[in-house]
Protein backbone atom coordinates (compact mmCIF):
# COMPACT_ATOMS: atom_id res chain seq x y z
CA UNK A 1 0.00 0.00 0.00
CA UNK A 2 1.55 3.57 -0.98
CA UNK A 3 2.26 6.22 2.00
CA UNK A 4 2.90 9.58 1.25
CA UNK A 5 3.76 12.25 3.87
CA UNK A 6 2.51 15.50 3.18
CA UNK A 7 5.29 18.14 3.08
CA UNK A 8 4.73 19.92 6.03
CA UNK A 9 7.44 21.63 8.39
CA UNK A 10 8.05 21.20 11.75
CA UNK A 11 10.36 21.94 14.80
CA UNK A 12 13.54 20.74 15.49
CA UNK A 13 16.92 20.89 17.02
CA UNK A 14 19.35 20.16 16.87
CA UNK A 15 27.94 17.68 14.56
CA UNK A 16 31.80 18.69 13.97
CA UNK A 17 31.58 15.98 16.54
CA UNK A 18 33.94 18.16 19.26
CA UNK A 19 31.87 19.81 21.31
CA UNK A 20 30.93 18.93 25.41
CA UNK A 21 27.55 19.19 25.82
CA UNK A 22 25.53 20.36 28.72
CA UNK A 23 21.68 20.08 28.62
CA UNK A 24 20.85 16.42 29.52
CA UNK A 25 17.47 16.74 27.48
CA UNK A 26 15.87 17.50 24.20
CA UNK A 27 14.96 21.34 24.06
CA UNK A 28 13.62 21.31 20.84
CA UNK A 29 11.05 23.90 20.37
CA UNK A 30 7.90 23.34 18.77
CA UNK A 31 7.45 24.41 14.84
CA UNK A 32 6.52 28.08 14.39
CA UNK A 33 3.27 28.10 12.22
CA UNK A 34 3.94 31.32 11.12
CA UNK A 35 5.13 31.26 7.69
CA UNK A 36 6.63 34.76 7.12
CA UNK A 37 10.72 34.61 6.52
CA UNK A 38 11.70 36.99 8.58
CA UNK A 39 15.48 38.71 8.71
CA UNK A 40 17.81 36.35 9.88
CA UNK A 41 20.12 38.21 12.61
CA UNK A 42 22.90 35.71 14.28
CA UNK A 43 21.70 34.63 17.95
CA UNK A 44 23.79 35.86 20.44
CA UNK A 45 25.08 32.51 21.62
CA UNK A 46 26.54 31.43 18.05
CA UNK A 47 30.25 31.47 18.01
CA UNK A 48 32.87 29.62 17.53
CA UNK A 49 33.70 26.32 15.35
CA UNK A 50 29.78 25.46 14.76
CA UNK A 51 29.41 29.30 13.51
CA UNK A 52 28.50 29.22 9.95
CA UNK A 53 26.79 25.74 10.22
CA UNK A 54 24.68 27.17 12.67
CA UNK A 55 23.77 30.30 10.68
CA UNK A 56 23.50 27.55 7.53
CA UNK A 57 20.85 25.64 9.54
CA UNK A 58 18.91 28.76 10.70
CA UNK A 59 19.04 30.84 6.90
CA UNK A 60 17.37 27.59 5.68
CA UNK A 61 15.06 26.75 8.31
CA UNK A 62 16.67 23.39 9.07
CA UNK A 63 16.50 24.30 12.51
CA UNK A 64 14.97 26.88 14.68
CA UNK A 65 15.60 29.12 17.61
CA UNK A 66 14.01 29.71 21.23
CA UNK A 67 13.39 32.74 22.44
CA UNK A 68 14.58 33.05 26.35
CA UNK A 69 13.92 36.69 27.64
CA UNK A 70 12.93 38.17 24.63
CA UNK A 71 16.32 37.27 22.94
CA UNK A 72 16.47 34.19 19.90
CA UNK A 73 18.90 31.35 21.33
CA UNK A 74 20.30 28.69 19.48
CA UNK A 75 21.04 26.60 22.84
CA UNK A 76 23.96 25.40 20.67
CA UNK A 77 24.63 22.85 23.98
CA UNK A 78 21.22 21.06 23.88
CA UNK A 79 21.19 17.40 23.34
CA UNK A 80 18.51 16.05 20.53
CA UNK A 81 16.01 13.34 20.69
CA UNK A 82 15.56 10.78 18.13
CA UNK A 83 12.54 12.86 17.07
CA UNK A 84 14.14 15.92 17.43
CA UNK A 85 16.76 14.56 14.96
CA UNK A 86 13.94 13.31 12.62
CA UNK A 87 12.73 16.55 12.47
CA UNK A 88 16.24 18.06 10.94
CA UNK A 89 16.17 15.48 8.60
CA UNK A 90 13.08 15.73 7.69
CA UNK A 91 13.35 19.80 6.92
CA UNK A 92 16.65 18.95 5.01
CA UNK A 93 14.52 16.57 2.60
CA UNK A 94 11.72 19.22 2.28
CA UNK A 95 14.26 21.67 1.72
CA UNK A 96 15.50 19.88 -1.04
CA UNK A 97 12.12 19.10 -2.45
CA UNK A 98 12.66 15.15 -1.99
CA UNK A 99 10.69 14.67 1.61
CA UNK A 100 8.07 12.45 -0.16
CA UNK A 101 7.60 8.71 0.08
CA UNK A 102 5.97 6.44 -2.63
CA UNK A 103 6.30 2.21 -0.95
CA UNK A 104 5.60 -0.18 1.47
CA UNK A 105 7.48 -0.05 4.63
CA UNK A 106 5.54 -2.98 5.84
CA UNK A 107 3.91 -2.50 9.54
CA UNK A 108 2.13 0.72 9.43
CA UNK A 109 3.16 3.60 11.23
CA UNK A 110 0.71 3.53 13.90
CA UNK A 111 1.27 0.06 14.52
CA UNK A 112 4.33 0.99 16.35
CA UNK A 113 4.35 0.15 20.22
CA UNK A 114 5.43 3.66 21.14
CA UNK A 115 3.35 5.58 18.65
CA UNK A 116 1.58 7.34 21.60
CA UNK A 117 4.89 8.86 22.92
CA UNK A 118 5.73 10.87 19.38
CA UNK A 119 5.06 14.33 19.86
CA UNK A 120 2.14 15.50 17.25
CA UNK A 121 4.55 18.15 16.56
CA UNK A 122 7.05 15.43 15.11
CA UNK A 123 4.32 13.29 13.57
CA UNK A 124 5.33 14.18 9.79
CA UNK A 125 9.00 13.70 10.73
CA UNK A 126 9.06 10.83 12.12
CA UNK A 127 6.36 9.18 9.63
CA UNK A 128 8.90 10.10 6.66
CA UNK A 129 12.06 8.35 8.95
CA UNK A 130 9.64 5.84 9.25
CA UNK A 131 8.39 5.14 6.27
CA UNK A 132 12.00 5.79 4.12
CA UNK A 133 13.62 3.20 6.17
CA UNK A 134 15.77 5.86 7.72
CA UNK A 135 14.73 5.29 11.13
CA UNK A 136 13.19 1.89 12.29
CA UNK A 137 11.76 0.40 14.69
CA UNK A 138 13.56 -2.00 16.77
CA UNK A 139 12.57 -5.32 17.90
CA UNK A 140 10.19 -4.56 19.98
CA UNK A 141 8.34 -2.28 17.42
CA UNK A 142 9.51 1.01 19.49
CA UNK A 143 10.90 4.33 17.90
CA UNK A 144 11.84 5.82 20.99
CA UNK A 145 11.25 9.22 20.17
CA UNK A 146 12.06 10.61 23.47
CA UNK A 147 15.32 8.98 23.59
CA UNK A 148 18.15 10.83 23.22
CA UNK A 149 20.64 9.62 20.00
CA UNK A 150 24.21 8.46 20.05
CA UNK A 151 26.99 9.62 18.16
CA UNK A 152 27.07 5.55 16.65
CA UNK A 153 23.56 5.49 15.73
CA UNK A 154 23.23 8.50 14.17
CA UNK A 155 26.05 7.10 11.91
CA UNK A 156 23.58 5.03 11.06
CA UNK A 157 20.84 7.16 10.45
CA UNK A 158 22.87 9.41 8.15
CA UNK A 159 23.96 6.53 6.06
CA UNK A 160 20.87 5.69 5.12
CA UNK A 161 19.52 9.59 4.52
CA UNK A 162 22.40 10.02 2.03
CA UNK A 163 21.43 6.67 0.30
CA UNK A 164 17.82 8.03 0.34
CA UNK A 165 18.85 11.04 -1.62
CA UNK A 166 21.54 9.68 -3.67
CA UNK A 167 20.08 6.91 -4.73
CA UNK A 168 22.71 5.56 -6.25
CA UNK A 169 26.07 3.91 -5.43
CA UNK A 170 28.37 6.22 -4.13
CA UNK A 171 32.25 5.95 -4.46
CA UNK A 172 33.51 6.63 -1.41
CA UNK A 173 37.46 5.74 -1.33
CA UNK A 174 39.29 8.27 0.50
CA UNK A 175 38.88 9.33 3.71
CA UNK A 176 40.50 8.26 7.17
CA UNK A 177 39.78 4.64 8.81
CA UNK A 178 38.02 4.91 11.86
CA UNK A 179 40.37 2.28 13.10
CA UNK A 180 42.14 5.25 13.95
CA UNK A 181 39.96 6.68 16.06
CA UNK A 182 41.76 6.46 19.72
CA UNK A 183 38.35 4.97 21.17
CA UNK A 184 37.72 2.39 18.07
CA UNK A 185 37.32 -0.61 20.91
CA UNK A 186 34.25 1.35 22.24
CA UNK A 187 32.52 1.33 18.69
CA UNK A 188 29.83 -0.99 18.40
CA UNK A 189 30.59 -3.31 15.25
CA UNK A 190 27.16 -2.84 13.71
CA UNK A 191 27.80 0.62 13.49
CA UNK A 192 31.49 0.47 11.66
CA UNK A 193 30.21 0.73 8.07
CA UNK A 194 27.97 3.01 8.53
CA UNK A 195 30.51 5.23 10.44
CA UNK A 196 33.37 4.47 7.94
CA UNK A 197 30.62 5.98 5.43
CA UNK A 198 29.93 9.13 6.95
CA UNK A 199 33.49 9.77 7.93
CA UNK A 200 34.28 9.57 4.04
CA UNK A 201 31.42 11.71 2.77
CA UNK A 202 32.62 14.14 5.35
CA UNK A 203 29.34 14.20 7.72
CA UNK A 204 31.03 13.33 10.50
CA UNK A 205 34.50 13.77 11.96
CA UNK A 206 36.05 13.01 14.94
CA UNK A 207 37.27 15.11 17.74
CA UNK A 208 40.71 17.01 17.99
CA UNK A 209 41.90 14.28 20.28
CA UNK A 210 41.63 11.99 17.99
CA UNK A 211 38.78 10.19 19.75
CA UNK A 212 35.28 9.95 18.38
CA UNK A 213 32.91 9.28 21.48
CA UNK A 214 30.47 6.86 20.19
CA UNK A 215 28.22 6.57 22.88
CA UNK A 216 28.18 10.39 23.16
CA UNK A 217 24.69 12.17 22.68
CA UNK A 218 24.50 14.74 19.56
CA UNK A 219 23.68 18.23 20.48
CA UNK A 220 22.31 21.09 18.61
CA UNK A 221 25.37 22.57 17.55
CA UNK A 222 27.09 19.06 15.96
CA UNK A 223 23.76 18.69 14.05
CA UNK A 224 23.91 21.85 12.44
CA UNK A 225 27.43 21.52 11.63
CA UNK A 226 26.32 17.41 10.45
CA UNK A 227 23.62 18.92 8.52
CA UNK A 228 26.40 21.97 6.37
CA UNK A 229 29.02 19.28 5.85
CA UNK A 230 26.26 17.27 4.21
CA UNK A 231 25.76 20.15 1.71
CA UNK A 232 29.34 20.91 1.50
CA UNK A 233 29.74 16.82 0.40
CA UNK A 234 26.86 17.28 -2.09
CA UNK A 235 28.61 20.86 -3.57
CA UNK A 236 32.21 18.53 -3.44
CA UNK A 237 30.41 15.49 -5.47
CA UNK A 238 28.22 17.88 -8.18
CA UNK A 239 24.71 16.97 -6.95
CA UNK A 240 23.61 19.86 -8.40
CA UNK A 241 19.96 18.87 -7.94
CA UNK A 242 20.32 17.84 -4.16
CA UNK A 243 22.13 21.23 -3.20
CA UNK A 244 20.34 24.25 -1.18
CA UNK A 245 23.54 26.60 -1.12
CA UNK A 246 22.46 27.47 -4.81
CA UNK A 247 18.93 27.22 -4.45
Amino acid sequence: MKKTVSLLLAAAMTVSLGATAFAAEDTAPKPDTDQTAPTYTRPADVSGWYAEAADYVLENKLMDTVEIDGAASFQPDAFLSRQAIAECIFRDATARDVASVDGDAGMSFKELADYADIDETYLPAASFCYYTGIMAGDNEKKLHPDSMISREELAAVLTRYYKYLVKTETDLESGMAIKEFTDYAEIQTWAHEELQFCVNTGMLKGNKDGSFNPKGNVTRAEMAQILFNLEKSFVEKAYDGLKLISK
